[in-house]
């Protein structure tokens, strides 16, 4: 027998009913049962008790749900299971007519009761360059949802800018912050009963934060995020030569040139003043748009949402078609009972294809952190082994600011975009392309259409043609062949200092591997006792093998070996910890102008084409 509110009755969660279930303790228990009764309607065909063995006791209602928690609502507000539009619990029956009055209030007149209503889950704020263009549109969004046939109620999350957190105790705050997105998504959302839901985000924490959340809701969604911003693009003096030169800038940019003193304070200030010039993410391949890169490969997106530049008037059409598009997907979950477009039918190949993607497009090393935890809300189980695995068979097919100043997000859109990459890569034979999108019935159904290589559809072509002035489309990738280094495979590579993996030119067989490991092993030991014929007076540091440890002595007194003195080498800094030498960061617009001490290697696989110093 159904309930009051339209939807189907759900059954209690089979549990032994356990003696403690008859005390005190648990009546309290009742009372949230009584509730949920009124709140739901009648409940009947109930388990018999073991313990007293009558239909009739209230133990036997409870003992289902109580098994799960003192409150039962999120077994409650599964969407799985209750294919009904969750709207109606707020919005149908005669028990419900004081929500119903309350969401008049809000402007919802008679026939809105019928549609469902569309959660707009904005994050628009002032802070955060990526974020300052999104209250138009999310309203723009809600206009469109209301065209097809839905109701949109929109709400905010808050956002933080690391850019602006960096290098202060503000940082602290960064991460937290995903997860009280992830609350507050998941708060508001099943407080108000809403069927579906648009995620508008774009910066370093809030995509990943909302995804978290609507794999716990696990109720249709489509994403769109706010877009990266322009290049930054200025004409600098060259320190070097002194001649002027075209630089293209990002965020890096200005901070390495700001700590490099060959430049001057007006190149610095004339630097600030155009590495950030529009609106949006940060123009390179940080975490904000690898992530809204990702949401593409998971099919939670539709195809741009990583690489349309947040000022393009394509980026506007992307808002609409998600408002559009997220009223057809709750039609087909709640009416025709359509699981494969919920979140979490997306399963653990649509996670590894993100992963493969992120590996071959360079993508930001805090990805890995946030897919994690995605698949962890979504109970799949993806763990650091699979990404492992894969970084062992996956290429490296592009090289995108910060690993160089030439390409950026906006040349990546003109080459094909992601649905390029992908493209590339389903070629190589390493995606998953039975796996279903928010746009079309599968990853392959997608590729057709949408990867440049494919598709004959000349509308695809100048969607991703168009983009900003001064793009790189003289070195751009051209649709029959993709841009793509040499043999790019991770592999280990031993350092007196530290121990970590970069990418080789070549392919090397497991017995040259092992060789070259054990010449390099002789080369350092050979570097050690070079370093340590140096002699000298006052405070040093033992060069650590491996470990990076560096602990200075007593004061006035240093490490030594029989009675020679153990010194760091010549231009290492003393806290310099696990730093890699000079030459190891001489490669075209990467780590230029740092000091020693203010670079750091990136431990594990890399995912980027060359080693890069952590700036966060």
């Amino acid at each position: 027998m159904g309930d009051a509110t339209g939807g189907r009755r759900l059954a209690p969660v089979p549990s032994r009913c356990a003696p403690a279930e008859h005390s005190q303790a648990v009546r309290p228990a009742r009372t949230a049962f009584s509730l949920l009764r009124r709140f739901r309607g009648a409940w009947d065909n109930h388990k018999v008790c073991p313990k007293r063995g009558s239909k009739g006791c209230s133990h036997g209602r409870v003992r289902g749900l109580y098994s799960r928690g003192p409150l039962p609502f999120p077994r409650y507000f599964s969407t799985t299971t209750m294919p009904a539009y969750r709207s109606k619990t707020s919005t149908a029956g005669r028990n419900m007519a004081g929500a119903r009055s309350l969401w008049r209030a809000t402007g919802m007149k008679d026939e809105d009761f019928s549609k469902p209503i569309i959660a707009v889950v904005n994050s628009f704020t002032q802070f955060v360059p990526g974020h300052v263009h999104l209250k138009d549109l999310g309203q723009l969004v809600a206009r469109e949802i209301e065209a097809a046939g839905g109701v949109a109620k929109e709400f905010n999350t808050i956002a933080v800018d690391d850019g602006i957190a960096m290098g202060h105790d503000g940082m602290l705050y960064s991460l937290p912050s995903r997860d009280i997105i992830a609350d507050s998504v998941e708060y508001m959302v099943n407080a108000h009963c809403a069927d579906a839901m648009v995620c508008i985000s774009n910066c370093d924490k809030i995509t990943p934060g909302m995804l978290m959340a609507a794999m716990r809701l696990n109720i249709p969604v489509i994403f769109v995020s706010g877009g990266p911003m322009e290049a930054g693009k200025t004409r600098l003096a060259n320190p070097k030569t002194g001649t002027i030169e075209f630089k293209k800038l990002d965020l890096v940019d200005a901070m390495v040139i700001a700590a490099d003193p060959s430049y001057s304070d007006a190149d610095v200030a004339e630097v600030e003043r155009s590495a950030c010039p529009t609106c949006g993410s940060c123009s390179g391949m940080f975490t904000a748009n690898s992530m809204n890169c990702l949401t593409e490969a998971l099919g939670l997106s539709l195809p741009g949402n990583g690489t349309v530049v947040a000022t393009h008037a394509d980026r506007e059409q992307l808002f609409k078609r998600a408002g559009r598009q997220v009223v057809e997907l709750a039609r087909q979950y709640y009416e025709e009972e359509n699981a494969s477009i919920l979140p979490r039918a997306v399963g653990f190949k649509a996670f590894e294809n993100a992963m493969t993607l992120d590996i071959a497009m360079g993508g930001s090393t805090n990805t890995i952190l946030h897919l994690l935890a995605i698949a962890r809300e979504a109970e799949i189980d993806f763990t650091m082994t699979d990404i492992d695995r894969l970084s062992r068979i996956v290429p490296q097919l592009c090289k995108v600011a910060p690993n160089t100043n030439k390409y950026h997000i906006e040349d990546v859109h003109r080459a094909g975009g992601i649905m390029a990459i992908l493209g590339e890569l389903d070629r190589a034979g390493k995606l998953h392309t039975d796996v279903p999108t928010v746009h079309t019935a599968t990853l392959k159904d997608a590729l057709d259409q949408w990867d440049i290589v494919r598709t004959q559809d000349e509308a695809v072509r100048t969607f991703y043609m168009a983009g900003p002035r001064r793009c790189s489309d003289a070195d751009r990738v051209q649709p029959e062949h993709a841009l793509a280094e040499p043999g790019s495979r991770p592999c280990r590579r031993l350092h007196p200092f530290v121990r970590t993996r970069v990418l080789e030119r070549r392919r090397f067989g497991r017995a040259d591997r092992q060789h070259r490991a054990r010449r390099l092993r002789r080369e350092d030991r050979g570097r050690r006792r070079e370093h340590s014929r140096v002699r000298g007076h006052g405070p040093c540091d033992r060069i650590a093998r491996r470990s990076g440890r560096g602990h200075s002595q007593r004061q006035g007194q240093g490490r030594r070996r029989g009675d020679r003195a153990l010194r760091r080498p010549q231009g290492r800094s003393r806290h310099a910890g696990n730093a890699l030498p000079d030459e190891l960061y001489q490669v075209e617009g990467v780590g230029q102008g740092l000091r020693a001490a203010d670079r750091r290697p990136l431990f594990g696989w890399h995912l980027g084409a060359v080693d890069r110093p952590l700036l966060a």
